[in-house]
């Protein structure tokens, strides 16, 4: 494997431009640039963790609540890295944020992030008509939006809607494309970068025959109308990848040409032991993140472990960092 240890970070703050002197980024507190601990193959790693139920104990360590196994896990993560994102739901903003800023590493960043099954109709307790175009929906994720800059200090959010997205991705229901693009604007004008987990262009299935269409017409929906906006793919998010018979890698192509690869953050799924619970599909170890990361494009690789590897992964960084 390619020794990447002595390669130097770019600054964080490169990536978390701010498009006004209202919002306070890390451009403004990190001051000048700084060696920093190395990258793998030169790109920056940006670990992800969901943090939805603070004061609940984590499933596999029932003695530690989450907040706490979230502050353990970027105490690692801060030794080979100075951004990570982390997201929640609604109702939780306040309680999340105020911890993790006031307890994090005194060298990270967050990025944070909200679900989106506050659109109507998202949830099956939800008694409301789906509509992922809603206009009101989009102004209270828009609100949340400014609520978590507000604390974080960093003007991009992620976006995670695979709850919002499944009634559509299933077959169930329809997106009004043009009423989306219209209220996508109440996003726009807070001037903070959205980043989207969902939508990516999907396979056809047989509830849903013209989803690869259907889906990629939404991918252009979204950039088209957030200029700003960036996307996370997963394609290539766990090992063997390009031997698969099905048709991710051209979904993957399809993604780069609507997009285009300036506006696509790579995601990954990575464990400490290359094994997730619950899953029989194999993922990356670290060092197998280490060696992909020099394949794919971009200039950040997005890590998610999942919360039970979330502390655990992030050792096997930092241990792979440190050297032998």
């Amino acid at each position: 494997m390619e020794c990447w240890f002595s390669i130097v970070i770019v600054v964080a703050s490169l990536l978390l431009q701010a498009p006004t002197d209202s919002v306070r980024t890390p451009a403004a507190s990190t001051g000048p640039a700084r060696e920093q601990t190395a990258k793998p193959q030169g790109k920056l790693i940006i670990p992800w963790l969901e943090v939805n139920v603070p004061l609940t104990p984590v499933a596999t360590r029932p003695n530690v609540l989450r907040r706490d196994h979230c502050i353990e896990g970027l105490e690692h993560w801060a030794k080979i890295t100075d951004i990570a994102i982390v997201s929640t739901r609604s109702g939780q903003i306040d309680a999340v944020y105020r911890d993790i800023m006031r307890r994090k590493p005194a060298n990270l960043h967050i990025i944070g992030g909200i679900k989106t099954y506050s659109l109507p109709g998202a949830t099956g307790n939800d008694p409301r008509p789906y509509d992922f175009a809603s206009p009101d929906g989009w102004k209270v994720i828009a609100a949340q939006a400014r609520r978590i800059v507000a604390h974080t200090g960093n003007n991009v959010v992620l976006l995670e809607n695979e709850t919002a997205l499944m009634p559509y991705h299933l077959g169930r229901e329809s997106i009004d494309h043009a009423k989306l693009a219209k209220s996508l604007g109440a996003l726009r004008d807070t001037g903070i970068e959205f980043w989207w987990n969902l939508p990516n262009v999907l396979s056809d299935s047989p509830k849903f025959p013209n989803r690869r269409k259907e889906t990629a017409r939404l991918v252009k929906t979204i950039a088209d109308a957030l200029p700003r906006s960036v996307l996370l793919i997963g394609y290539a998010g766990r090992p063997g990848w390009k031997e698969r018979t099905d048709d991710r890698p051209q979904r993957r192509r399809m993604m780069f040409e609507i997009v285009g690869k300036s506006r696509l953050h790579e995601r990954v799924f990575c464990t400490a032991t290359g094994r997730a619970i619950g899953d029989k599909r194999p993922v990356y170890t670290p060092a197998q993140a280490i060696d992909h990361a020099a394949n794919l494009p971009g200039r950040l690789l997005i890590i998610y472990p999942g919360e039970a590897a979330w502390v655990s992964a992030g050792q096997g960084f930092a241990d792979a960092a440190a050297g032998p």
